[in-house]
């Protein structure tokens, strides 16, 4: 069973059983066929949604250009990337705790140097390394947290974890089978408005408003999402 490939704040793993009563029965019947997710994020309830129902075709969209490149390689280069991860994780595991430390602040410094040279409206081979790193960035970071400045640069600090999952390359297979159907696009969530066809299933899940103001997370990228 295919699931999330980063951590992610606000992802709703942990409530798709109770979120199963609320699927529209045309979903569980057979008689919708198209998804789309607006604020895809980790793609918890998408994974869900495909793997229980007759689903032929989706459209994930997310604003932050970082999460879609990597999940676009996903879709068109999971061996390659599997194999850069394997490297990374060897690396990593092959260190002493305050060595791997450095060597996340490393991967993160280099990260965010060549966030200038990214072309993130052309798919291109240089954007597998990029995703290895968003991955290995998130399962070794603090508290698995995807946050960006204003810059554009991830500004998580590291985390300290015995024996991090860096590479779980079954899952990475099984998410790109699953992607297969799938058209992503980097575009705010007004996109669907426009794409939207019938019988469809539209899971709209927008970041939270923060109940106050030091608790609430919408930084998913380097804009303020707000009202």
């Amino acid at each position: 069973i295919a699931k999330p490939f980063l951590k992610w704040a606000g992802g709703k793993s942990q409530l798709l059983e109770r979120f199963y009563d609320f699927y529209p029965e045309e979903l569980k019947n057979g008689k919708i066929s198209n998804y789309y997710e607006p604020f895809v994020g980790g793609g918890a309830v998408f994974f869900d949604v495909v793997q229980r129902f007759n689903i032929k075709s989706a459209v994930l969209y997310d604003i932050n250009p970082e999460l879609i490149l990597t999940y676009r390689v996903i879709q068109q280069n999971v061996n390659e990337l599997s194999d850069i991860l394997f490297t990374i994780n060897n690396k990593y595991k092959s260190l002493d705790s305050d060595n791997q430390v450095s060597f996340f602040y490393d991967v993160r410094n280099e990260f965010n140097r060549n966030l200038g040279k990214i072309n993130f409206s052309k798919y291109s081979k240089d954007w597998i390394l990029r995703a290895a790193q968003i991955i290995f960035l998130n399962k070794t970071c603090f508290n698995g947290l995807f946050r960006f400045n204003r810059k554009g640069e991830f500004n998580v600090p590291a985390g300290r974890y015995k024996n991090p999952k860096i590479l779980d390359q079954e899952n990475l297979v099984q998410v790109s089978k699953l992607l297969q159907i799938a058209e992503i696009k980097n575009a705010g969530f007004e996109t669907v408005e426009f794409d939207i066809t019938e019988n469809s299933f539209v899971y709209f899940d927008p970041p939270y408003r923060p109940i106050s103001k030091t608790a609430g997370f919408t930084s998913y990228r380097k804009f303020k999402f707000d009202d």
